[in-house]
């Protein structure tokens, strides 16, 4: 079929009959990158991974994207299991990242970057705001440059799941 398949039959090979999570983040890049990925997929779940006891999980930050996968004409139509929209942090998660900024610069915090855990997670929390947004966020190489939504970042960035399971057991066994 495709080196992609190959790569499928190596997964299933290595997992056997056992249970196990498959988990692809950003799987839309990979989709884009390879036209035959998703056929592929599809190819190894309806052969090799229907019945096993193996989860695909799917994950990806562009919504659109990831809603393409379950539409009609694409290949992997009828085969999810579930679809969730992880929605960003409360407010309130900001002290776990930010412990030493106090109740005012966690709210100037979150109204710059928001609920993005990735995006809390580069902040330094050592620094302030204003030095976090100097030397952090607009730092050239920065990985807020590199992101899309650097522009407009809000807490309203969501992150798309889709689930593959066998018929042979539910989500929560």
């Amino acid at each position: 079929m495709s080196h992609s398949f190959d790569c499928w039959q190596a997964i299933a090979a290595l997992l056997a009959d056992r249970r196990h999570m498959l988990i692809l983040d950003e799987f839309t890049y990979a989709a884009e990158a390879d036209p035959a990925m998703l056929s592929s997929l599809q190819h190894a779940w309806d052969q090799l991974f229907r019945s096993s006891q193996l989860i695909i999980i799917l994950c990806g930050s562009h919504v659109h994207a990831m809603e393409t996968l379950q539409a009609r004409q694409s290949p992997l139509f009828g085969r999810l299991t579930g679809q969730w929209h992880l929605r960003p942090l409360h407010f309130a998660s900001l002290r776990e990242f930010l412990p030493n900024w106090s109740a005012e610069q966690r709210v100037a915090g979150y109204a710059v970057v928001g609920g993005v855990p990735a995006y809390l997670e580069w902040l330094d929390p050592d620094l302030s705001l204003s030095d976090n947004i100097c030397d952090v966020i607009l730092a050239p190489g920065s990985m807020f440059v590199a992101e899309p939504a650097v522009g407009a970042i809000t807490s309203a960035i969501p992150i798309s799941v889709s689930i593959f399971a066998s018929s042979r057991r539910t989500m929560t066994s």
